[in-house]
């Protein structure tokens, strides 16, 4: 008996050993053969997990073949870091940071994206879950959770445009938090930032737009939810046609899941467009209709109550 404690107490250590260091021989060959059976090229330069967190810096993942020449990953990672208490059912912190998407737009029209997931090993999706339902599993009970999602830049190579161009957007910080059976996620202060560059004629700056974005978005355990956006433009150089402008949205809306019901509701108390010559308030519900043997499930809009006011003036500069 005592020699099998013995065994299994070696066995963990080698195995808490190896997690330590994935960036090791042979623990990183393994990961990077069991993600290519995916279809997915993946590296990476540290990595480590431990009973109490990870730690991965310089995790990647390649572009297809088709597109490594105009860009080699289709996706980088600069760090991601977590640590948890396993025993209370507790993630204390998980950090992701330095994102980097970079997707080439051949002259076609096919994208790396559609590539890379054309490449996938292709598995049966289950049936959809009804959305009254969804929403009410997005918040696990019993779990705490903290996590960021800072420094995110989506580039487009876009070759299909003539000439072609670079796009590449820059979005603000996200951070969601999970505590006490209430799921929050909180979009800022970062601004979003887009800027397009020309490849002729040559010489010619980079165009941008800057916006400020704040968000806030709740959701319980009961499916029952609350958003609250506000968009605003900080600066722009896309076009000089662009009247001045400072408040492009505000939205305030509330979420109600209705399982019994099959029937989620949605209240829009507030959404002003353009410093506010378009604004909008509406109740209306989404019903869910189940599949048939002829059709998939569907959501179907059921609108109650909206009004609309226009400031046709406003609009028209």
């Amino acid at each position: 008996m005592l020699g099998l404690l013995g065994l299994v107490a070696v066995l963990l250590a080698l195995v808490l050993l190896a997690l330590a260091n994935l960036d090791a021989r042979p623990m990183k060959g393994w990961i990077r053969d069991a993600a290519r059976a995916q279809g997915v090229a993946l590296d990476f330069e540290r990595g480590r997990v431990t009973l109490g967190g990870l730690r991965l810096r310089g995790l990647r993942i390649a572009s297809p073949p088709a597109d490594a020449a105009r860009a080699p990953h289709l996706v980088t990672v600069g760090a991601i870091e977590g640590q948890w208490s396993l025993w209370s059912q507790r993630l204390d912190s998980l950090v992701i940071r330095d994102v980097a998407i970079t997707v080439v737009r051949s002259a076609d029209g096919t994208t790396s994206l559609d590539r890379w997931l054309a490449g996938l090993p292709q598995k049966e999706e289950p049936p959809p879950e009804p959305l009254s339902q969804l929403l009410s599993s997005l918040v696990p009970p019993g779990l705490e959770a903290h996590a960021r999602v800072q420094g995110v830049t989506f580039t487009v190579l876009d070759d299909a445009a003539a000439p072609p161009r670079t796009l590449a957007l820059t979005t603000p910080g996200l951070a969601a938090d999970l505590r006490d059976g209430v799921l929050t996620a909180t979009l800022g202060p970062e601004p979003l930032r887009l800027t397009v560059d020309s490849a002729a004629p040559q010489g010619t700056a980079a165009r941008e737009v800057v916006l400020g974005l704040r968000g806030l978005a709740k959701l319980d355990a009961q499916g029952n939810g609350s958003l609250a956006l506000g968009l605003t433009l900080e600066r722009q150089t896309l076009t000089a046609a662009l009247p001045p402008l400072r408040q492009v949205l505000t939205l305030a809306a509330a979420l109600q899941a209705r399982p019994a019901e099959h029937l989620t509701s949605l209240q829009v108390t507030e959404l002003s467009l353009l410093d506010g010559a378009a604004t909008l308030t509406a109740k209306l519900g989404l019903r869910e209709v189940p599949a048939s043997a002829n059709a998939a499930a569907t959501l179907a809009p059921e609108l109650d109550d909206a009004t609309l006011r226009l400031d046709l003036p406003a609009l028209a500069r």
